[in-house]
C-alpha cells in the first residue's frame, strides 16, 4: 500500500454540544452511524474546519444533514439551542471560553505523529471570535489542550507549544489561506489548494437516492460522456488484481516459509554428516594410532626375544664349557700335583672374568626383559618365568617356556594388526560413500529417479493450488527411520520399490490419487 498520512485522533473541546471529547480512528475506513441529530454532521463540520483551513464554515457547515443549512461558527462554537416559543435563543456557554479542534495524524511508513488544529477564543459579551490555526510534531498534547476543566486560551496554547518543542517542530498561523498553503505543501505531501476541497465537499451531499451517473458527471467527472459499465468494469478489474495482488503476497510469505525450513533443514543435515564423518575420523585416527603403538612394541618385541634367545644360547654354551672344564679339572687334581692346581687356577679366574663379562651382557638381557613385568598380555606363568630368569633361578625349561610365550605373542599381535588392517579398509570404504553422499548433496542432488520427483512436484503443486494452503507430500524413504544398521539391508530388500511410494495428509488422499492416475503410467509407475 502507498505510503499516506492516516488519521488516528481527533480531539474537540467545546464544539458545539460535545463539550470534551476523544475520538480514535481505524487507518483506513471509519463509519458514524446514529439517529438523526446524534453529532454526525457536527464531528464532520469540524473536520472540514481543519483540514479546508477556512474558520467560516460558510458553504459545508451541516451539509451533510441539510442542503439549506445557514448555521454559522458561533453557533456551533456557543452551542446554540433550539428557539423556545418567544424566539429567544439560548446557548450552553454563555461566559468566555475557547474551543480547540485537532486532529492527530500518523505517517503509514516513518510511523511518526503530527498534530494539527485551530484554536478560538470567544468573547460572548460581543460575540466575537479570535483565531489560530496551529501545527506541531507528535501525538496529542497529553493533557488534551485543557487546563483542568478549563479549554487553554490561544495566548496559553503558544506558550506550551514554544516551551516543550523546537521552533522547526511547530507552526502558528491566524490567516486561513497561509495555513491552507503551508498544509498542502509540506504537512500532506502537495495537495492542490482548490481541487483537494472542491472535491472533499462533492463528497458530503451524496444522498441514497441521487443516480450514481448523475452524482458522478455533476461532483466528480468534468466530462459530460460518461460510461458507467466501463467505470464498473474498470473497478471490477482494479479489484480482481488487487486480490491478485494479495495472493501473490501471501504466497510469498508462505515460500518465504518453506525457503527458510529448507535453509534450516539442509543446514541440520550437513551438520549431522560432517557430525558422522567426524565421528568415522576419529575412529580411524584412534585405531591408527593404536596399530602404530602396537607396531612399535612389536619391534620392540622382537628384538627383546632375539637378545633373550642369544643369551639363552650363550648361557648353554657357557655351561657347556664349564662343565667341561669341571671335568678336565676334576680329572687333572686326580692326576696331578699341587703345581698343576696352582697352573689351573690361574686358568680358572681367567674363566671367571669372562663370566663376569657374560654376566654383564646377561644383566643387559634381563633389564629388557624386566619391562615385561608390567605387560597386561602376558599371562602369570610367562611373567613368573621372567622373574625366574631376571632373578638367575631359571632352568633351562623356563628359558624355553618364556622363550615360546613371546613368540605366540608376536603371532598373535601379527593377527592383530591384520584385522585392524581390514577394519581400516572398511572405514576408508565407508568415509569414500559419505564423502560420495556429501558431494551429491553440495551439489543439490537426491539419490531418487528423476520421474519420482517430477511426480511428487506435480502432485504438491497441485494440491497447494487447488486448496490454497501448504500441503505436504513425502516419499516414503524419508520419513522411515531404520537406526539399527543390521536391520537397514533387510528393510529396504522388504520394501523393494515400495519405498519410493508418495505420502499425503489422509484428506487430501482421493484428490492426490485422482492426479496420480491422470499421469502417463509408463513413466510414472
Amino acid at each position: 500500500m502507498d505510503r499516506y498520512q492516516a488519521l488516528s485522533k481527533m480531539c474537540l473541546n467545546n464544539w458545539h454540544y460535545i463539550n470534551e471529547k476523544i475520538l480514535s480512528f481505524h487507518d483506513e475506513i471509519n463509519f458514524f452511524t446514529g439517529h438523526s441529530g446524534s453529532g454526525k454532521s457536527t464531528v464532520l463540520d469540524a473536520l472540514q474546519i481543519v483540514l479546508y483551513a477556512d474558520s467560516n464554515g460558510r458553504g459545508f457547515f451541516n451539509k451533510a444533514a441539510k442542503e439549506d443549512s445557514d448555521r454559522t461558527l458561533i453557533e456551533y462554537l456557543r452551542g446554540m439551542k433550539v428557539v423556545q416559543e418567544n424566539n429567544e435563543i439560548s446557548y450552553l456557554r454563555n461566559k468566555n471560553f475557547s474551543t480547540t479542534i485537532v486532529l492527530e495524524f500518523q505517517d503509514t511508513e516513518t510511523h511518526k505523529y503530527m498534530s494539527l488544529g485551530v484554536i478560538f477564543d470567544v468573547d460572548v459579551s460581543i460575540n466575537d471570535v479570535s483565531r489560530m490555526f496551529f501545527w506541531h510534531t507528535g501525538e496529542l498534547i497529553s493533557n488534551h489542550y485543557r487546563d483542568g476543566e478549563k479549554v487553554i486560551s490561544i495566548n496559553d496554547l503558544k506558550n506550551y507549544i514554544q516551551e516543550n518543542y523546537a521552533k522547526e517542530d511547530y507552526y502558528f498561523s491566524r490567516t486561513n489561506e497561509k495555513f491552507r498553503n503551508e498544509l498542502y505543501s509540506n504537512y500532506f505531501g502537495g495537495l492542490h489548494p482548490k481541487h483537494f476541497p472542491a472535491l472533499f465537499k462533492k463528497a458530503i451531499p451524496f444522498k441514497m437516492d441521487m443516480k450514481l451517473e448523475e452524482f458522478v458527471k455533476n461532483y466528480i467527472c468534468t466530462e459530460n460522456d460518461i460510461h458507467m459499465e466501463d467505470m464498473q468494469d474498470s473497478v471490477a478489474q482494479y479489484t480482481r488484481l488487487k486480490r491478485r495482488l494479495e495472493d501473490t503476497k501471501n504466497e510469498i510469505v508462505l515460500l518465504t516459509g518453506i525457503q527458510e525450513q529448507y535453509a534450516r533443514y539442509s543446514s541440520h543435515t550437513d551438520q549431522i554428516i560432517q557430525y558422522q564423518y567426524n565421528l568415522d575420523k576419529l575412529d580411524i585416527t584412534t585405531i591408527e594410532r593404536r596399530l602404530e603403538k602396537l607396531q612399535l612394541q612389536q619391534v620392540e618385541y622382537q628384538e627383546d626375544i632375539k637378545l633373550l634367545a642369544q643369551s639363552i644360547t650363550d648361557l648353554e654354551q657357557e655351561i657347556r664349557n664349564l662343565q667341561q672344564q669341571r671335568d678336565e679339572v676334576t680329572i687333572a687334581i686326580q692326576n696331578s700335583g699341587y703345581e698343576h692346581l696352582e697352573a689351573e687356577l690361574g686358568n680358572l679366574n681367567q674363566m671367571l672374568e669372562l663370566l663376569y663379562r657374560s654376566k654383564a651382557s646377561y644383566d643387559k638381557t634381563m633389564n629388557g626383559l624386566g619391562n615385561w613385568l608390567e605387560s597386561e598380555y602376558l599371562d602369570s606363568a610367562t611373567l613368573a618365568g621372567i622373574e625366574h630368569i631376571i632373578g638367575y633361578r631359571a632352568n633351562h625349561g623356563e628359558f624355553e617356556r618364556v622363550k615360546t610365550a613371546l613368540s605366540e605373542f608376536k603371532d598373535e599381535i601379527e593377527r592383530e594388526k591384520s584385522e585392524l588392517i581390514g577394519k581400516i579398509g572398511e572405514l576408508k570404504q565407508k568415509i569414500s560413500y559419505i564423502t560420495n553422499q556429501m558431494t551429491i548433496l553440495e551439489n543439490g542432488q537426491k539419490a531418487y529417479p528423476r520421474y519420482l520427483m517430477e511426480a511428487k512436484d506435480y502432485i504438491t503443486r497441485e494440491l497447494e493450488q487447488a486448496y490454497e494452503l501448504p500441503i505436504r507430500v513425502d516419499i516414503l524413504a524419508d520419513v522411515i527411520e531404520v537406526e539399527n544398521e543390521q536391520w537397514l539391508d533387510a528393510v529396504e530388500g522388504y520394501m523393494g520399490n515400495n519405498k519410493l511410494n508418495l505420502i499425503v495428509p489422509p484428506e487430501y488422499v482421493n484428490h492426490a490419487m485422482e492426479m496420480y492416475k491422470a499421469l502417463d503410467p509408463k513413466k510414472y509407475y
